[in-house]
C-alpha cells in the first residue's frame, strides 16, 4: 500500500504542475467564437479535472502502469493577469480528488492542500496560452477553449518522460506519464 500511496502522490503532484508537450499532437481547431473576452483581471479557479491519464513506470523492479482521472474541490485559489508587461500570479490551494485503477483495483484517495503557484509571464496567440513561469523556468502551453468576460476554460496536454521531469528530482523513476488536465476560472 505504500508504493501505490507513493505513486499516488507523485501522479497528484504531477497534475498540477506538469508542463504541456509543445507538440501538440491533439491540435485543436481555433474557435474564435468563444474567445470573446479579455485575459487581463483577476480570476478564482472553480474547477480542475484530469482525465484519459496514465502513468507507466518502473517501481522497485516491477512495471506499474495505472490510468486515473482526478477532480479539484475546496478551492481557494486566485490567479492575475496584467499587461504592459505580460505578468501572471497566482496564490492559493484546493483538494484534489484522484481515482485511479491499479492491477484493476479501483482506489480513491483526496490530497489536500495542492499548491497553485505561478509568478512568471503569459502570451496568448490565438487559442494558445503560453506561460513562463520564470521561478522554475518552465514554460506551459494550454489551449484556451472559452474566453468571456466571466469565464476562462483551459486544457493542458501532459505528455511527459519521468526521467525527464524536474517533477520527480530525487526519485529513482523511470517512465511516462500522460493526460489532458482542464482548468475553470472565473471572474
Amino acid at each position: 500500500m505504500k508504493r501505490i500511496s507513493f505513486i499516488l502522490f507523485l501522479l497528484s503532484f504531477s497534475l498540477f504542475t506538469a508542463c504541456s508537450d509543445d507538440d501538440n499532437a491533439n491540435e485543436q481547431e481555433d474557435d474564435s467564437s468563444e474567445l470573446t473576452g479579455t485575459l487581463t483581471g483577476d480570476w478564482n479557479l472553480t474547477g480542475l479535472t484530469a482525465s484519459d491519464g496514465t502513468l507507466n513506470t518502473t517501481v522497485e523492479g516491477q512495471a506499474v502502469s495505472l490510468s486515473y482521472t482526478a477532480i479539484g474541490k475546496d478551492f481557494n485559489t486566485e490567479v492575475s493577469f496584467s499587461e504592459s508587461p505580460n505578468v501572471v500570479t497566482s496564490s492559493g490551494s484546493f483538494t484534489t480528488e484522484v481515482t485511479f485503477s491499479f492491477f484493476g483495483i479501483e482506489e480513491s484517495q483526496e490530497v489536500p492542500g495542492q499548491e497553485f503557484a505561478i509568478v512568471g509571464t503569459w502570451s496568448l496567440e490565438g487559442d494558445q496560452l503560453t506561460i513562463l513561469n520564470t521561478t522554475t523556468s518552465e514554460e506551459r502551453i494550454a489551449t484556451v477553449t472559452t474566453l468571456t468576460d466571466t469565464t476562462l476554460i483551459f486544457e493542458i496536454e501532459i505528455d511527459e518522460n519521468l526521467e525527464d521531469s524536474t517533477l520527480f528530482e530525487g526519485f529513482d523513476l523511470t517512465g511516462t506519464i500522460t493526460g489532458t488536465v482542464v482548468y475553470t476560472l472565473t471572474k
